[in-house]
């Protein structure tokens, strides 16, 4: 299980049933971090990525992340495909991973939403073996994303993965397990619809689903 330790913020990380026993209205806009209600857990620290152990383990280069960035992303005019560079900006953000020198990017102030064809590089040659693809992403709750004009699965991480309830408001992390096949070692370019929904990440992970 990968997890990501940071401070705990309630207007993100608070279920609201722990708002409502701590008999406190959730505001509109996020509290300033000086701020903590409802109370913060134990040493003020929430565990808010988490997730399942992968298939199966990849032996990766030296250095070499868990996940690929994308290098290319289009948005749909209604007529016609447009390279986007702040899109590709927006989406194109690191998760802290010590090993391959990543810092923590994650920003939400910026983000892509609508029909987007999202391309990444391949990734390492050892990866040949093919898989369901899966996409690790930041994104605000809505409704039911399409890759391909598939239905895909969505599992919330973080702090409401353990209980399966829907996560409140706000941008969350999220796995999303597509019915894609392709060796991670090939490139690949799909198209992403997000029916509503903000994207402020979206990392495709070298580990697949069965």
């Amino acid at each position: 299980m990968a997890v990501t330790i940071r401070d705990n913020d309630p207007w993100v990380h608070a279920h609201p049933d722990e708002w409502r026993a701590a008999r406190l209205g959730r505001p509109g806009r996020p509290p300033k971090p000086e701020a903590r209600v409802p109370p913060p857990p134990p040493l003020g620290v929430r565990v808010t990525d988490s997730l399942r152990s992968p298939v199966r383990d990849e032996t990766l280069p030296r250095g070499h992340a868990p996940w690929l960035r994308p290098e290319r992303v289009e948005t749909w005019t209604g007529t016609e495909w447009l390279e986007s560079p702040p899109a590709l900006t927006a989406l194109n953000k690191r998760s802290l991973y010590l090993p391959a020198a990543w810092p923590d990017e994650t920003d939400d102030r910026t983000g892509v939403t609508g029909r987007l064809r999202v391309t990444y590089p391949a990734g390492p040659a050892t990866l040949s073996a093919p898989a369901r693809r899966v996409l690790t992403v930041r994104a605000t709750v809505g409704g039911e994303w399409l890759v391909d004009g598939q239905p895909v699965t969505a599992y919330a991480l973080g702090p409401h993965a353990p209980s399966g309830k829907r996560p409140p408001r706000g941008v969350h992390p999220w796995a999303i397990v597509t019915t894609l096949v392709s060796a991670p070692s090939e490139g690949i370019t799909f198209e992403l619809d997000t029916r509503g929904s903000r994207f402020s990440q979206l990392l495709l992970a070298l580990s697949g689903a069965p």
